[in-house]
């Protein structure tokens, strides 16, 4: 198996994945997504709401605001595992000035969790409201529950491109190519480098744009939520894929 890193910007990164199956991508896939524990609100003490949204959906925003996890500080609580410091956080926001309440204004004694977009809007106060909660973020997974979750993760074969031009159909076909992978009158095949310009390019004319996958080569994408980095999420995806490959040859172990 190999791994080659194809971009990374922001929360988001694109590695090509080698040497494997299909299989083995849509576990690492299914295991980013749902089994790489972060933080989120799952409890909350209304002290007042004075605003005109309801607690249930107040508490319904609150549950959906991303926060900063720190996978060395906080551990996803065992089964019948009381609620500690070790696998949650209490975050608190009291506010009674007009304008709106924003997941910047929570507060938290732990610097490192945080919500990662401060301007997330969860009501709004006018004159005379004010409005006060106690919530408790907990460690989870997106298997419970899509609050979770900490990224959006995709795969898709990896093309393999072959670019002629000095096809004798170029100037016959070259309208029907997007316009962006075309340079003065020619493909380039730098510039076919999304799954949207590759499936627009495909079967257009094989003389002039070929386009062959491999089954065991993949384009994989991972677009986190901020809780965590990608490259975190992918290391975390596999560190749970082993523990479980662990219990069952523990469980395998004890049927001899």
């Amino acid at each position: 198996m190999k791994l080659t890193k194809v971009s990374g910007e922001n929360l988001n990164v694109t590695f090509g994945l080698e040497g494997t199956t299909p299989a083995f991508a849509n576990a690492l896939r299914r295991y980013c997504i749902d089994y790489v524990p972060t933080l989120a609100i799952e409890d909350i003490e209304f002290k007042n709401n004075d605003s005109i949204l309801y607690d249930e959906v107040v508490a319904h925003r609150l549950g959906l605001i991303t926060l900063t996890t720190d996978l060395e500080s906080y551990k996803l609580p065992e089964e019948r595992e009381e609620i500690s410091a070790v696998n949650s956080v209490v975050l608190t926001l009291e506010k009674a000035e007009p304008g709106y309440v924003c997941a910047k204004d929570l507060q938290t004694k732990d610097p490192k969790v945080k919500p990662v977009f401060d301007d997330t809007q969860i009501t709004y106060l006018v004159d005379d409201q004010s409005f006060e909660i106690i919530a408790t973020a907990v460690m989870g997974q997106g298997k419970e529950h899509a609050k979770w979750s900490p990224a959006n993760v995709y795969y898709s074969y990896k093309p393999s491109i072959t670019v002629n031009n000095k096809s004798s159909q170029l100037k016959d076909v070259i309208a029907k190519f997007p316009p962006q992978v075309v340079t003065d009158g020619k493909i380039d095949e730098k510039a076919i480098n999304t799954p949207a310009l590759i499936d627009a390019c495909d079967g257009i004319a094989d003389d002039v744009v070929t386009i062959e996958y491999d089954s065991t080569s993949f384009l994989f994408r991972v677009e986190s939520f901020g809780q965590l980095q990608p490259t975190d999420i992918i290391a975390e995806a596999v560190s749970q894929f082993t523990k479980q490959l662990d219990d069952v040859k523990d469980l395998v172990k004890e049927l001899k």
